[in-house]
């Protein structure tokens, strides 16, 4: 009956590389392949062949070994039958009922014998040598096996001598070819004192000479006898790349093959019947080998190479790569690693990749806030103040951090949009051509979180008064001497307008003033005026000074008093330094504030001449920042009391109130303050809203039970209500706040047993707890059934303590009633 491999096998059909476990260990059977039929065994061999060649054998005549070629082997097409026994080696096979069983036996090494080298002492224990050459071809023994033994161990009369130096084997035996009168061989080898084989020269080949008696050989057909037997005469000969065949010298006879024919398994067959060679081994009919590299290589008879093709189903893989990161950080993930497909398709995928388990170990809770435990994913209210955020459980050990993350709420984005213009400021000039501006905010919404901001500009400037010129005039020029040197003379001095307009009418373009007053004496004598004095400044040495003249008037003149001896009058010089970015002005008032841009100067701060630095360069003054000179935008911003500036538009926590948000507008934030806005919050069973100092917005907070044992002096009734004391007595009860109450629905199942309720109600009161061995008898008066009173006794139990718990009146309660109910 054939075994597991015929099922397997079905068709009988080769399956490269697959192993049949009752063959295991068989060296040439190694990666061989097995198929079966009824009563006999076929043996079909795949192309990866052990390192060493075995023969097959049947024993059919008695005498161990293929002693005849009829017990040779094919395994392509002869089939074993039951009661033989094949030999492999030293291994061997019976086919019983179809089944082919197999024993592996390792072969002994069997060496010939040799000559022991003379003594190398003739005292004092010497050592004799010799080499053993291995008998036959069996690649797990070695090729030749040194020996040594004790000789002459008695004791010399003098000191011991040194140990040998390494000495020659004797040589083996000669050995011939058969059938040949060729010259055979023998060896030798060098053995050192530690008794192994001399690394350097150790083995020597000598020739034979040819055997004495040589004659034509007898062959047996189809061999033929030559003269000059070729050196090339089998298969293995032509077809074996690993077999170099070098022609001898001189020609000996020998049993050759006819010409253009080469023996194999004992007949003589032409080239093109010569089997294939695989590394030495013969590859049968029809088989293939495998190269390692996904290629399927069969035997070209003609050329006696091989055909390769791609193996459409081989996947062929480099080494394997780092696996990767776990899936989980615990309760179990996986990990996974990959080979590269080197050569294959797509269902190579299938085997590539290997997974594996990683952080088995439970998980710890993900998060607790506030008493709460969440899991991951969970979002977490009141985690944080900010509103524009939502905080959600990441996990134990998140980004190596806090287990709980937060990450802006887009729900929580308003867009900011622009409000009505405000109206137009006056205009910058009051002639030729001035600008005017309004101003816009954006507060209608205020962008909030991650709102966009309003696009857009939120100043608009246009041109006004285009129709009203400006007369401007060139400087004065200097005064005109006095029409007179007495008696009320005239000096004058004019000035021009820069572009002649005859609108210009109100232009002063002339100034005049009278001069020399005192009257005309000729008595009084009255010196010319003295040169003009240095220009003196409160400046010192900058800016608009004065400077003074004189002149003597002789005693005695009529209207003395009169007569002007001594003149001032205005001098500049010089513009004074300023800081970087201002002018020196003689009219410093002529310039604008941060809050002042936009609007027209007041004329007078033009007129009157104030000397100072003034802004330059379209910037303005501005008192936030030390009164220095800032450009518009600059302007804009908001400068706090701590030093913090937001620019315009920018939205920033009161710095006076910290639930409140503020908004930058026009350098100005204190009109534009409101409260921050608090998600609603909806707090668990056993937790109540709270605003806890330091928040602005409302978060759960446990609530506080204040559950106590409280005393009063009133009647006591009995559960029906009917039965009182007779007057007021003093006895305890309980009283104070616990966790909230809740209720839930239970699921209906039908065919299931129910209690009656679909209300899962878990109470928390607050509770008494009675003393078990202590009771009181009260006098009552209790309602009879037609309106009368009658005199009774009830048992009052005092409360022991005081504590939240079940509403419901617990087995423990009741069993405390009971017992302090006994008389």
């Amino acid at each position: 009956m054939a075994g597991d491999c015929e099922e397997k096998l079905k068709p009988l059909t080769p399956i490269v590389n697959y192993v049949c476990t009752y063959i295991k260990g068989l060296n040439l059977l190694r990666h061989g392949i097995l198929v079966f039929a009824e009563a006999v065994c076929y043996l079909n061999i795949s192309s990866e062949f052990s390192d060493t060649p075995v023969d097959l054998w049947v024993e059919r005549d008695g005498l161990f070994g293929p002693t005849d070629v009829e017990e040779l082997f094919n395994p392509q097409k002869d089939a074993l039958t039951s009661g033989l026994i094949l030999h492999a080696d030293c291994s061997n096979c019976t086919c019983d009922n179809g089944e082919l069983n197999c024993v592996y036996q390792a072969c002994e090494c069997v060496y010939a014998e040799a000559n022991w080298t003379e003594c190398d002492q003739s005292c004092d224990e010497g050592t004799q040598y010799r080499s053993r050459y291995l008998i036959g071809d069996n690649p797990d023994c070695d090729e030749f096996v040194p020996e040594t033994r004790i000789c002459n161990n008695g004791p010399c009369p003098g000191p011991t001598t040194t140990q040998p130096p390494s000495i020659w084997s004797s040589w083996s035996e000669c050995v011939y070819d058969n059938n040949t009168c060729a010259a055979g061989v023998r060896n030798r080898f060098k053995v050192c004192a530690n008794l192994t084989v001399c690394a350097e020269d150790g083995t020597q080949v000598q020739s034979c000479p040819p055997r004495d008696v040589c004659t034509t050989p007898i062959c047996e057909a189809p061999l033929e006898p030559t003269d000059c037997a070729p050196c090339e005469q089998t298969c293995k000969d032509i077809r074996d790349k690993t077999v170099t065949c070098t022609e001898p010298e001189a020609c000996y006879p020998g049993c050759v093959c006819p010409n253009g024919t080469y023996f194999y398994l004992g007949s003589c067959i032409p080239e093109n019947a010569c089997p294939c060679y695989y590394n030495g081994q013969e590859v049968f009919d029809n088989f293939t080998i495998s190269n390692g590299s996904c290629q399927i290589c069969q035997c070209d008879h003609d050329t006696g190479d091989f055909v390769c093709t791609v193996d459409s189903d081989c996947c062929e893989f480099g080494d394997w790569g780092e696996w990767s990161s776990c899936s989980a950080t615990c309760d179990g993930g996986q990990k996974s690693r990959r080979k590269e497909i080197l050569t294959g398709g797509e269902h190579c995928n299938e085997t590539n990749t290997e997974l594996a388990s990683c952080n088995t170990e439970a998980c710890p809770v993900a998060c607790i806030f506030n008493g709460f435990e969440y899991d991951v994913g969970d979002e977490i209210l009141g985690f944080t103040d900010d509103i524009c955020d939502y905080c959600i459980c990441e996990g134990i050990g998140y980004n190596g951090t806090s287990p709980i993350a937060c990450y802006p709420d887009s729900a929580t984005d308003v867009d900011g949009a622009w409000s009505l213009w405000e109206t137009w400021s006056g205009c910058s000039q009051t002639c030729n051509n001035g600008t005017r501006t309004r101003h816009r905010t954006c507060n209608n919404p205020v962008p909030k979180c991650n709102g966009a901001t309003c696009p857009g500009s939120d100043t608009q400037m246009e041109d006004c008064i285009n129709d009203v010129p400006c007369c401007e005039v060139t400087e004065w020029e200097t005064w005109s001497e006095c029409s007179e040197t007495c008696g009320n003379g005239v000096s004058s001095r004019t000035r021009h307008l820069e572009q002649p307009n005859e609108d210009c009418t109100d232009a002063i373009l002339t100034e005049t003033f009278s001069c020399n007053l005192e009257p005309c004496d000729t008595d009084c004598n009255i010196t010319e005026w003295s040169d003009w004095s240095a220009c003196v400044s409160p400046n010192v040495d900058c800016g608009k000074g004065q400077q003074t003249r004189n002149r003597t008037v002789t005693p005695g003149c009529t209207d003395e008093d009169s007569i002007i001896d001594n003149q001032t009058e205005d001098c500049y010089n010089g513009d004074c330094p300023c800081p970087y970015g201002q002018l020196w002005s003689n009219y410093s008032l002529c310039e604008q504030t941060c809050d002042e841009r936009g609007n027209p100067i007041e004329d007078w701060k033009c007129t009157d001449p104030v000397e100072g630095c003034v802004c330059a360069n379209s910037t303005f003054r501005d008192p936030d920042t030390n009164n220095t000179c800032v450009d518009s935008e600059t302007c804009d911003a908001c400068v706090l009391s701590s030093g913090e500036v937001y620019q315009n538009n920018e939205i920033f926590d009161d710095p006076s109130d910290s639930c409140k948000l503020c908004q930058c507008v026009k350098g100005n934030y204190e009109q534009q303050c409101w409260e921050k806005p608090c998600d609603v919050v909806e707090c668990p069973a056993g937790y109540e809203i709270a605003i806890e100092e330091g928040n602005c917005c409302p978060t759960c907070k446990p609530i506080e039970a204040n559950c106590m044992l409280h005393y009063k002096t009133s009647r006591i009734y009995d559960a029906s209500g009917k039965c009182n004391t007779a007057g007021e007595h003093l006895h305890s009860y309980c009283g104070g706040e616990c966790a909230a109450s809740t209720t839930s629905i239970y699921l209906l199942v039908p065919g299931q047993a129910s209690s009656g309720t679909v209300f899962n109600t878990e109470c928390n009161c607050c509770m008494a707890t009675l003393y078990e061995d202590k009771s009181e008898t009260l006098d009552v008066l209790c309602e009879t059934e037609t309106g009368g009173l009658v005199q009774s006794q009830a048992i009052y139990i005092p409360i022991k303590a005081c504590g939240c718990g079940n509403c419901q009146t617990t087995a423990d309660q009741q069993r405390q009633i009971d017992a302090a109910s006994q008389p």
